[in-house]
């Protein structure tokens, strides 16, 4: 056996049933499980590896393999000893790692780990915006920022691109920690830096860690550490590692792992089996650089073992069959990937000032192993179709989604494919928002990932404004943002010329904008009379009402009923303060129950899954982006010391330039190649640096001045079609505000009494300040409730005023807290969590309010002004059964009344 094995597998080409083969094959070879870590990038591909390694035993040894039966179901075997069984992400491990060095580093014995640095990154960019109230420094900054902005884009909310540019700055600070920055807009280095040192201190205070930290602490920890002493602490010895999809590994990741590997490579396991090391990639595949990655680590970190392994160890493999795609894709993605069509267009490229063709050796390293074959077992040979359009992006859009609903006319109706089988792909989230809008305008199924959302459709992005300028007339971000959007204009149908009156005028208020347009300033009193007793639900059917949404916008339309929809399933006495909370982090958005629905995905997300149809529309029309906000490179390949590059150094931009440019190429080849029959491109050549002109220049005999190219024939498919549903919104003629008055805020079918607005503000509010605090001491008691009073305020003064009379002040919570009912779940030094977000079994999404995780988990739920009722000990339950199915210990829950200061345990 190999003891240093390296496979390049193309797309398709099996990359992890090689790193399976390798693990059976360690295990055939005597070699113990617990001795073996396989490491992959994601929970999900960990999961699969499992499964696959499990049921090729299960198979061997229903085939009567004796030793497969002893490895699965023996004394020492996996099931007893599942926990050893390490197939894990290299984050797991690291943090493992880390864990058992917690000490040494200085940090707590069990860190909390939080997964979601966007929203704590969030929540700091709020509390210093809120603070620029009182320090003008910081509001100059930021007006400047606003500047910058005006400058470089059309959007004119500081809040989310200040987080965003935040979010690209930690991200480098990892890579560099401690350097010297040049920003591009350098009246955000103040914001930065406050950003950070806030965070590094809310760390420290509550004891947690960010699932990025854990590569550059490691990193830092095993470079000035003993191996042995390491794997002492670990208490683990590994002395076979296997990792999948290689390609995605950090240059900090790998110096990480790199000093237990050798360690492997350099001994032997108790049975006397020599350490080896296997890993599987493609380079061709390498799209996450500005995370850190490095290709160029694929081929070249076999020189590093060489001293330590004779020539006879080491194995280079290349897999040449694509057992996803069909024969026309695979020939269509061999011919354009060619070492000369490469060549060609990085030539044309660099006719300007800049040198691109002095990096293609480094073209040639990545695309050394292009060529595939197909599998022979094809009964239909595949399609591909390449459409030209000569216009620019911004002028194509209509032409281009005619194309697209004749082809989805062609697919569906015509040759009976399902929904499921189509993906649209597209480089840019924006462009996926746009795909998304027109098919949910034509009422097709439609499945998405995350980052795709209805909160940038137009529709959506003026009521939300139009509802934050509601409940907090002083949010004068929200009204210049509301006023701005092109569907407020058509809305009221205001010209042009009178908003930007009013956008350079001195008064830029609600009064002002009122005078102005007295149509305006009439809708919002009505709005604002209703806010006092209305649900946001029963605030948009007025709202559809008023502005007759579905007579006049039939084309958006869809896009108000995917909100009615996701705020039908809220509460009956949830608040517009509450949903403009709850909308910002958990977007309502079309989500159909059956996988059956056309795809919308970032190229990026699609990444490791293969379609049966792939469409692309817009990102072969689009430039290359610029990647890497900030420019960073290896000072020493040996020795990966990472340092900032000088922005104004022509040399070194244009090297970062050149490997964007690779990376972009990667990624079209990432696109092309998740289509196992059909793939449809929409290309044009009016910008350079762009996907479409790479195409166009690599088929350029194919073309011959078509506007189209087809490749291959197009199959029909005996299928049978589900009958098609209409999607109905089901209600009366719009309803007046006497027919609403007597359905909003009704506690129960079967009871009258209202729940006034000021009482579910007030219960609103005291959640809030709750949820934020979290372990409570005798000696910190004071200061920390009065932290988290100061920072539920700064949260709610986002949204809404703060209204003294009507929400309890500080003294409140420290009178409330001492109290023996409530004191126990407060003081304890056990982990806790606040508005803990579970999803039960069939996709519902739920928030506990308090959870503490120990031996017996511990659920709370707090109510205010309410008697016992039933379906307060029903939602407990429900709570109670799915954390069990989570983590299957012993629950129990609590339901704290806090104004009866009683508490009943379930």
């Amino acid at each position: 056996m190999k003891r240093f094995v390296r496979i390049e597998a193309s797309a398709g080409g099996g990359k992890t049933k090689s790193l399976v083969d390798r693990y059976v094959e360690l295990l055939e070879k005597g070699v113990r499980f617990n001795r073996i870590l396989a490491i992959t990038f994601t929970n999900k591909a960990s999961e699969e590896m499992k499964r696959r390694i499990l049921r090729r035993l299960k198979e061997l040894a229903l085939n009567g393999d004796e030793l497969a039966l002893s490895i699965l179901d023996g004394r020492d075997g996996i099931i007893e000893n599942f926990s050893d069984f390490s197939v894990k992400t290299i984050d797991a491990f690291l943090f493992s790692l880390l864990k058992s060095c917690a000490l040494d580093l200085n940090i707590p014995p069990e860190p909390e780990m939080e997964k979601e640095l966007d929203e704590v990154v969030r929540e700091i960019v709020e509390q210093i915006i809120v603070d620029a109230g009182n320090n003008s420094s910081i509001r100059k900054k930021i007006l400047s920022f606003l500047k910058f902005l005006a400058e470089k884009s059309t959007s004119l909310n500081p809040r989310e691109r200040i987080i965003e540019y935040s979010k690209s700055f930690l991200d480098m600070d990892r890579l560099v920690p401690g350097g010297d920055y040049t920003f591009e807009a350098g009246e955000l280095k103040e914001i930065f830096y406050a950003v950070k040192e806030r965070l590094e201190r809310k760390k420290r205070e509550e004891g947690i860690l960010f699932l990025s930290d854990i590569s550059p602490v490691m990193f830092e920890y095993i470079r000035n550490s003993r191996v042995p002493y390491l794997l002492y602490k670990l208490g683990e010895r590994f002395y076979h590692y296997l990792i999948d999809e290689f390609q995605d590994t950090s240059l900090i990741q790998w110096e990480s792992l790199k000093p237990l590997i050798s360690n492997a490579l350099a001994g032997a396991d108790e049975e006397g089996n020599k350490g080896t090391f296997f890993y599987v990639g493609d380079p061709k595949q390498s799209i996450y650089r500005w995370r850190g990655t490095r290709w160029e680590l694929f081929k070249t970190i076999h020189l590093q073992f060489k001293e330590n392994l004779s020539s006879e160890d080491f194995d280079f493999l290349y897999v040449e069959e694509n057992k996803r795609s069909a024969p026309f894709i695979v020939d269509f993605v061999n011919r354009l990937f060619t070492k000369e069509n490469l060549k060609s267009y990085f030539q044309d490229i660099s006719k300007s000032k800049k040198n691109y063709l002095h990096y293609f050796n480094e073209v040639e390293k990545v695309y050394e192993n292009v060529i595939q074959k197909p599998r022979d077992d094809w009964n239909y040979r595949g399609y591909v179709e390449i459409k030209v359009i000569n216009e620019t992006k911004g002028k194509a859009e209509d032409e281009i989604f005619s194309y697209l609903e004749n082809l989805l006319d062609d697919l569906i109706n015509k040759r009976k494919r399902k929904f499921g089988d189509i993906a649209i792909l597209e480089r840019m989230n924006r462009d996926c928002e746009k795909v998304l809008n027109f098919l949910l305008s034509k009422g097709y199924p439609v499945y998405t990932s995350y980052d795709v959302s209805i909160e940038n459709l137009p529709l959506i992005k003026t009521i939300m404004y139009f509802f934050k300028i509601l409940i907090n007339e002083n949010d004068p971000l929200s009204l210049l943002n509301l006023v701005q959007t092109d569907f407020f204009k058509k809305l009221l149908e205001i010209p042009e010329e009178k908003i930007k009156e009013f956008l350079f005028s001195e008064k830029r208020n609600i009064e002002e904008f009122s005078k102005l347009f007295p149509e305006f300033g009439k809708i919002y009193s009505y709005f604002k009379k209703l806010l006092k007793i209305f649900s946001p639900y029963y605030l948009l059917l007025e709202f559809d009402r008023i502005f007759k949404i579905g007579k006049r916008f039939e084309k958006e339309y869809l896009q108000f009923l995917s909100l009615l929809k996701g705020i039908s399933e809220e509460t009956e006495n949830i608040s517009v303060y509450d949903f403009i909370k709850k909308f910002e982090k958990s977007l309502y958005i079309f989500s159909p129950s059956s996988k059956d629905a056309i795809n919308v995905l970032t190229v990026h997300k699609a990444k490791g899954l293969e379609f049966n149809v792939v469409i692309s529309l817009f990102t072969s029309m689009s430039k290359f982006p610029d990647r890497e906000k900030f420019f960073i490179y290896d000072r020493n390949p040996e020795k990966p010391e990472l340092f900032l590059k000088n922005l104004n150094d022509g040399q070194e931009k244009e090297y970062h330039e050149a490997f964007n440019i690779i990376q972009e190429l990667n990624l079209l080849y990432v696109a092309l190649t998740r289509a196992r029959e059909e793939l449809y491109f929409v290309v044009n050549d009016k910008s350079q640096k762009s996907w479409g002109r790479f195409i166009m220049d690599g088929l350029k005999k194919e073309f011959e001045g078509r506007d189209i190219l087809k490749i291959g024939e197009k199959r029909s498919f005996e299928r049978v079609i589900p009958q098609k549903r209409e999607f109905s919104w089901e209600r009366k003629a719009p309803l007046s505000v006497i027919d609403l008055s007597e359905k909003i805020f009704i506690k129960g079918e079967f009871e009258s009494e209202i729940m006034t607005h000021d009482e579910v503000l007030r219960g609103e509010w005291i959640h809030l300040v709750l949820s934020k605090i979290k372990n409570l001491k005798e000696e910190n008691f004071e200061k920390e409730i009065e932290k988290a009073y100061e920072r539920a305020k700064a949260e709610w003064e986002l949204y809404k005023t703060f209204d003294r009379d009507s929400l309890e002040d500080i003294l409140y919570f420290k009178e409330k807290l001492k109290k023996d009912f409530i004191k126990r779940f407060f003081f304890t030094d056990k982990k806790v969590s606040t508005e803990f977000d579970i999803v039960d079994n069939k996709g519902n999404t739920y928030r506990i309010d308090r959870i503490i995780f120990d031996d017996v988990i511990k659920i709370i739920e707090f109510k205010t002004g309410e008697e016992k009722d039933e379906s307060h000990i029903n939602q407990l339950k429900n709570y109670m059964n799915i954390i069990n199915e989570i983590y299957h210990k012993e629950i129990k829950g609590y339901l704290v009344y806090l104004d009866r200061e009683e508490v009943y345990e379930i």
